[in-house]
């Protein structure tokens, strides 16, 4: 009997705008508090933020938060902050809410506040300063409530517009929402109307007036302007508040619009009310108007036409709420939001990859999201199938976005079928491939049928279905596990025909599980895969179109030279545009091979390929090869060989990508579908952001001093650094909000090293001991597209000698030597007594060496099925390196510690004493507050200049609790995807400050996981050429021997440093611990 499915059909449309999306930030993020009033970029890159909390810096890492203190004069002023602004010496203005005026200097971190008020008791203090203008020795402030008020900045004199009316100076008016400097001598300020201000001569007039009076039939006093945004074209663009819209006036032309951004009601005739609050003008120069209690709406100046957004509760980057309360577009063209609910950040050109999906943040929607056998029809238009029953597949055309979902009657309560491969046939009907069963739809009668009741074959003849193929002579190919079929419609029926019975030589051609065809049309490529009950083989074969003549290029069982997971792991066979055809697998990366020659070039882990497990690969106009992976979306430069990885930050639906879920499209448009979507982009037309960061050192500190620099360029000024305090640290950042957490950074410290080190995302330096002498600290760093800024930012040091190491002191020993005859057996004797010295010194070491040792524990724990290994490589010279284990008497987790003191031999025995006592006996709390515990023990104590770095680790069954104090990064290998995270935290080191918090973290810890802790000795490692191992090679090595025991692990890291060094011993401790999740 025929089977026939019934569909039903359900077609989404959508007219409205392209949706915008922003990254919101609030408390959870740093943020002070979550309403942000104002938003301002200081010269140097800094965001502040002024909210109901106080004072917020934000670099794109982290907030810094300032706040008032009533028992502290040199804290921020108090009161919500409504204005801010920065002098041409750096300096912060900031005015709040109840008229508070006040400065902060981000150098030295002080603050103080400017009194108004004093010489005019009786004036009534306004309800909030709204905005600052600096021109020449003055202060203009914008007020609400108590109009204009300018102060000197020279003789700290106030003058109050509105407080005297028989003044020559008076202005009324006492709502100011908007200020700003028209020319040399003129500055604007706006209240019911545009009011002009001679700072020479301190007169006013309101010179437009008449015209937007005559051109607009509304009496110029009763705009009520708000804000004003002004182009390069001479439009100003104000915002009303009292239902008047937008008016744009052009100050060269004298011309004036009204534009409204709510529509009429169509029953009362009447536009809803609109009050707008700020207004912007973005970097393609659209305007930005805030709706006050609606949401926001952009006016395209060409169009005339207003694209609304309002808050949507489901959609987490849709703007928070109702309440815009200040914009800012960053230099960059980024467009910041202060609102009730969140900060907020909209990058136009942060978005690379569009998105297919059942998401409010996509693109297109639909009816799933986990998408399968996507590929494009003759039309171009997209086909999807879902693993999940039920859900059909979905036509999608991306032109006009609208999407038809076939679905079978049979879906109702999980029936259905789940279509894992689609394709095309010759006569326009969708082929899908299901785990037992064969189906195609036939798009005119909306049925699927399934292609067994209708087939002059069964499925016993055939076996599993493995892929379909459709060729540029229109031949339908299907592949099954017994045989190849040319499939045809003749009427009702699929006509199956064996093609080894028109071509002998393709009667062993089975199991193919990939192929693609030339691009001249002249042969297959066909991957037929392993088959023992068959006796078949991984092959690669070439089929000619013509002749069908069948050659074995490869053969993975007799090849000598083997091509890596060829052995049933290949997932896509693509042809280049130079000849070469390209193998991506599951789990062995990618390869590419000259079937001309059979030479094969392999990219995998060790080749800088971001992630081994690919499921597909095209080409762009480029040449630049792009695939699909378990890590997001990769690109290849075949030329230089380098790779570039796609993550979320990207916008793409999910890191993992899934097989038979790809297509490139006619245009050059490429599609890949995973498990939350299909991302849908042209290569072509992807744009690198051209930014160069601004590159900033934020501090300095040496031993016990810090030094807030913020210096973001080169000078000749000069830091001494004295014999007693060669510890030294930098904190730099690299300042691009496009992708922060992509941005890169390097340091070199000219005079000492001889090349930069690349520290990617760590912003933190740290030197010590360097010799006496002149040295330039230099930083560079690269934005999130590797746009670098090779000036960067730099500081001049000079170390002084120690008293006994200067010239003076070098000249009093060779005046002394002149008496050297005199004084040789004397000298002998002093000679036998250093070397007496020397042995005590020796023994001692070895005391010291072997305390050291005392303190580490006698055993691993076996416990929450981990394998652990762990070492410590003791250097020439005795360190301050410790580890230990503290497992929790109910058994639930185990504490790893690994710690490095400053100092050497004893003096760093007593710091890893002291902690180790500190440790003993932990209770159940975070590692981040055990941290906090034992810096205030160490420094209660104050053992000097000591300090101690030290990473905490707590362990649980499934995660990890994870705090750092100044220690290098945890590593932390994930099985599944073979990937390695380098886990950084900021913090200073123990006993550095006594209030000083440290961050914590959560990590999943999974069946193969591993997590690496090691002290700097090793990636610091210099070897005879004066150069450092390297965090890179650390991370590379633990990637490479991440599915090895944990003790191999630890093995190949000491092998690792060794080799490097060669004949030099270690020159710092070299401390290794491994844990590995078994089950």
């Amino acid at each position: 009997m025929k089977r026939t499915l019934l569909i039903l059909i359900s077609i989404i449309s959508f007219s409205f705008a392209d949706q915008i999306e922003f990254e919101r930030f609030t408390i959870d993020n740093g943020l002070s508090q979550n309403t942000v009033y104002e938003v301002f970029q200081d010269s140097r890159g800094y965001i502040w933020m002024g909210t109901q909390g106080g004072l917020d810096r934000y670099n794109g890492y982290e907030f810094k938060k300032y706040e008032h203190e009533s028992t502290d004069s040199t804290t921020i002023i108090k009161g919500w902050i409504y204005s801010i602004n920065e002098d041409e010496d750096g300096i912060i203005w900031i005015g709040t809410q109840d008229g508070n005026f006040g400065w902060f200097d981000p150098y030295e971190e002080v603050a103080g506040e400017i009194d108004l008020y004093k010489n005019h008791p009786k004036f009534e203090r306004p309800l909030r300063i709204d905005k600052i203008l600096f021109h020449k020795d003055n202060i203009y402030l914008a007020t609400i409530g108590s109009g204009l008020c300018r102060y000197n900045r020279t003789d700290g004199s106030t003058i109050w517009y509105m407080e005297d009316s028989t003044a020559s100076h008076y202005i009324k008016e006492r709502v100011f929402n908007d200020i700003f400097l028209l020319s040399e001598n003129e500055i604007v300020f706006a209240d019911n109307q545009i009011i002009v201000l001679n700072t020479e001569t301190n007169k006013h007039t309101t010179p437009y007036s008449d015209v937007i009076e005559d051109q607009l039939g509304i009496p110029s006093d009763s705009i009520s302007i708000t804000n004003i945004a002004r182009d390069d074209k001479g439009n100003w663009y104000m915002g009303t508040w009292n239902n008047n819209g937008l008016i744009v006036f052009n100050i060269e032309k004298q011309t004036v619009s009204q534009h409204f951004p709510l529509p009429k009601d169509q029953k009362t005739g009447k536009r809803p009310r609109t009050a707008i609050k700020e207004v912007v003008i973005g970097k393609n120069g659209n305007v930005w108007i805030s709706l006050w209690n609606i949401g926001m709406a952009i006016f395209n100046p060409k169009t005339k036409e207003f694209d609304l957004h309002r808050p949507e509760q489901k959609n987490p980057t849709s703007i928070s709420d109702t309440q815009l309360e200040s914009f800012l577009v960053d230099r960059s063209g980024g467009v910041w939001v202060g609102g009730s609910r969140s900060l907020m950040k909209h990058d136009p050109e942060k978005k690379k990859f569009n998105l297919i999906a059942n998401s409010p943040k996509a693109d297109i929607k639909t009816s799933f999201s986990d998408f399968w056998g996507l590929f494009v029809d003759k039309n171009q238009n997209i086909w999807a199938g879902s693993v999940f029953r039920g859900n059909g597949v979905e036509k999608i055309n991306l032109k006009t976005k609208e999407v038809v979902n076939y679905t079978p009657n049979s879906a109702k309560d999980g029936r259905g079928v789940s279509l894992w491969f689609l394709r095309e046939d010759p006569g326009g009907r969708i082929w899908g491939r299901a785990n037992y069963d064969l189906f195609v739809l036939n798009k005119d009668s909306k049925t699927f049928t399934t292609t067994w009741d209708i087939s002059n074959v069964s499925f016993k003849e055939t076996g599993p279905i493995r892929q379909f193929m459709l060729d540029s002579e229109n031949r339908f190919w299907v592949f099954s596990r017994r045989k190849s079929w040319w499939v045809s419609h003749e009427g009702d029926s699929i006509v199956w025909t064996d093609v080894a019975t028109k071509h002998k030589s393709m009667k062993g051609v089975k199991n193919i599980m990939g192929n693609t065809e030339s691009k001249d049309g002249r042969f297959f490529l066909l991957y037929k895969s392993w088959d023992g009950s068959q006796g078949i083989t991984d092959q690669l074969l070439k089929v000619s179109n013509t002749s069908f003549k069948v050659d074995t290029l490869y053969d993975h069982e007799s090849a000598k030279n083997k091509i890596p997971g060829f052995d049933g792991s290949i997932t896509s066979l693509y042809e280049s545009s130079d000849g070469f055809f390209w193998i991506t697998t599951y789990g062995e990366g990618v390869t590419r091979y000259d079937i001309k020659t059979g030479d094969f070039k392999h990219y995998g882990i060790k080749d800088g390929l971001p992630n081994s497990y690919i499921y597909s690969i095209y080409e762009d106009s480029f040449g630049h090869m792009w695939m699909s992976s378990n890590y997001g979306i990769l690109k290849l430069n075949p030329k230089d060989e380098t790779f570039r990885q796609f993550g979320m930050a990207d916008g793409i639906q999910n890191f993992e990508y899934n097989q038979s879920s790809n297509a490139q499209m006619a245009d050059g448009t490429l599609l890949f579908g995973g498990l939350s979507g299909v991302n849908y982009f042209n290569p072509n037309t992807l744009k690198d952001n051209p930014n160069e960061p601004t590159v900033i050192i934020e501090s300095f500190s040496k031993t016990d001093s810090i030094f807030i620099i913020h210096k973001s360029s080169r000078s000749d000024e000069t830091y001494n650094v004295y014999y007693n305090e060669k510890d030294l640290s930098f904190r730099f950042a690299a300042i691009d909000y496009r992708n922060p957490s992509q941005n890169e950074h390097a340091y070199m410290m000219d005079g000492y090293d001889t090349d930069w080190h690349y520290s990617g995302g760590r912003r933190y330096a740290s030197y010590t001991n360097l010799p006496p002498g002149n040295y330039t600290f230099m930083v560079k760093g690269s934005n999130n597209d590797g746009a670098w800024n090779e000036t960067g930012a730099s500081l001049s040091l000079r170390i002084h000698p120690a008293p006994w190491e200067t010239t003076w002191a070098y000249l009093f020993y060779f005046a002394t030597a002149g008496f050297g005859v005199f004084g040789y057996v004397k000298r002998q004797r002093k000679l036998h007594a250093e070397a007496m010295e020397q042995a005590r010194k020796e023994e001692e070491l070895e005391e010291a060496r072997q305390f050291q040792l005392d303190m580490l524990p006698d055993e691993m724990p076996e416990m929450l099925n981990l394998d652990i290994a762990a070492t410590i490589q003791t250097a020439s010279e005795v360190g301050g390196d410790y580890y230990d284990f503290f497992p929790q008497s109910t058994g639930e987790s185990l504490y790893v510690v690994v710690g490095d003191a400053t100092g050497h031999g004893m003096t760093a025995g007593m710091m890893v004493s002291i902690t180790k006592a500190g440790l003993y006996g932990i209770p159940s709390i975070p590692p981040n507050d055990i941290a906090t515990r034992l810096n205030r023990v160490i420094k209660n104590i104050d053992l000097g200049w000591n300090r101690m770095a030290i990473n905490v680790a707590r362990v649980w069954e499934d995660r990890v609790e994870f705090t750092s104090a100044a220690m290098p990064p945890l590593y932390q290998y994930h099985a599944q995807s073979g990937d390695v995270d380098e886990i950084l935290l900021e913090g200073l080191p123990l006993g550095s400050i006594k209030g000083e918090k440290y961050s914590l973290i959560e990590l999943e810890f999974k069946k193969g996981d591993s997590l690496v802790f090691i002290s700097d000795g090793l990636p610091e490692a210099t070897n005879s050429s004066n150069n450092m191992l390297g965090y890179k090679a650390v991370l590379d090595c633990v990637k490479t021997n991440g599915d090895q025991s944990a003790e191999k692990q630890k093995e190949a890291l000491l092998n690792l440093g060794s080799t490097w060094l060669g004949d030099i011993r270690n020159q710092d401790d070299i401390t290794i611990v491994v844990v590995k999740k078994t089950r």
